[in-house]
């Protein structure tokens, strides 16, 4: 099948790491059937370009048109129109697959492909990852016209039960399956550059996000400040991202004595990621919402006992203590930091680190994912061999 994917964000000169879970979803695809994407992002110049990324075809428009909210977002569905135009000249599109309805000038994927949907005749699979629908941050003519491409797509896919249910809210459809991220399961099995907490009495400690509110990572600095002060723990916690609370972050760390234990790395790449969770004995993300979280099945696929909070995403994922701790959803250091010091004096993010490995292995990997979106979508529009 010919699968055309277009995503909402993906991974570009300016933001390398974005959209990541995209492209998983794009690769895990093409080991069956042929994939191809094409992107558009704002940004300094106008230009395109091809390229092959481990067999996808991806073609990629910049441009600099700048405008408001509305304006802007009407500006990039034609761009995805016009570059839809170009591509179906020379290739054979069977299905479109975009990635989100998000309402703005850098998202809108979804809505952008069920007009080309209907323009073509082409089915349209919209999968859903916004958080937008859980936090409902959104106005009146917003909510209709993600509503009206939601509902007229042809098939509805969301990454979580908890985001599944809002979308059912949101939504008239019933028709909506729950299919999660997926990941390259491979690139995180690298136990050989595991670090033992024995060796130095020290217990490493990574989380990984956009740093913005929603992440949660003030909570997270604020309890370990909280627990260098009351207990005994030998602790370095690496922070992996980017994002407009990294200034306000940094400041914090340096106003409460915690720059000694507290490692602010910037945005990386996944392969360095993964190096960082090899390393590391715990991952733990305090989030405000989630509607999945693919860093807590990157931290599984590494062995890592996870902590989280009850946000949306995490409680869909985090299913049994093997796996992990969920925590209320609130903004109380001294909670998180008394049920974060009480998992990591009694060691037992030690145990069952293959178990956690396998888990995601089962649930999460390239092969999981082909499986269930074949069986659950594609098998709907499978289009008849002829001799």
């Amino acid at each position: 099948m010919n699968i055309l994917t277009i995503p909402s964000w993906y991974p570009n000169p300016k933001l390398k790491t974005q959209g990541l879970f995209f492209r998983d979803q794009a690769l895990a695809l093409s080991k069956k059937h042929n994939v191809d994407v094409i992107y558009c992002h704002r940004g300094t110049a106008f230009y395109n370009k091809k390229y092959n990324d481990n067999g996808l075809n991806t073609y990629f428009w910049g441009y600099r048109l700048r405008a408001g909210k509305y304006i802007g977002m009407l500006i990039r569905i034609l761009v995805f129109i016009a570059m839809y135009i170009k591509y179906q000249k020379k290739k054979k599109v069977d299905v479109i697959h975009c990635h989100s309805v998000a309402f703005n000038q850098d998202g809108s994927a979804g809505i952008a492909g069920v007009i080309i949907g209907k323009i073509f005749s082409k089915p349209v699979i919209i999968t859903e990852h916004a958080t937008v629908f859980q936090a409902k941050n959104y106005s009146y003519i917003e909510k209709k016209i993600m509503k009206w491409a939601l509902e007229n797509a042809s098939s509805l896919v969301a990454v979580s039960d908890g985001l599944k249910e809002s979308l059912l809210e949101f939504t008239n459809r019933e028709d909506i399956y729950t299919i999660p991220n997926t990941l390259d399961v491979k690139l995180f099995d690298i136990e050989k550059v595991k670090k033992s907490t024995s060796s130095n009495g020290v217990i490493n400690i990574c989380s990984v996000g956009y740093l913005m509110q929603k992440k949660g990572f003030d909570r997270l600095i604020l309890a370990f400040d909280k627990i260098k002060e009351n207990y005994n723990i030998a602790f370095q916690l690496k922070i992996i991202g980017d994002g407009p609370d990294l200034d306000t972050l940094k400041e914090m760390i340096e106003q409460k004595g915690l720059k000694s234990n507290i490692e602010m790395l910037g945005e990386q790449s996944k392969d360095q990621i993964a190096y960082h969770m090899g390393q590391s004995d715990v991952f733990i993300l305090l989030s405000r919402v989630e509607t999945f979280g693919v860093v807590f099945i990157e931290a599984l696929a590494s062995g890592l006992f996870c902590i989280a909070t009850k946000s949306g995403g995490p409680e869909f994922i985090i299913k049994n203590d093997m796996l992990g701790e969920l925590l209320e959803n609130i903004d109380d250091a001294n909670y998180f930091s008394e049920k974060i010091a009480n998992v990591l004096l009694s060691e037992k993010f030690k145990s069952d680190v293959s178990l956690r490995k396998k888990f995601v292995n089962d649930n999460y990997s390239y092969d999981s994912f082909l499986t269930s979106f074949d069986n659950l979508i594609l098998s709907k529009y499978e289009i008849p061999t002829h001799n």
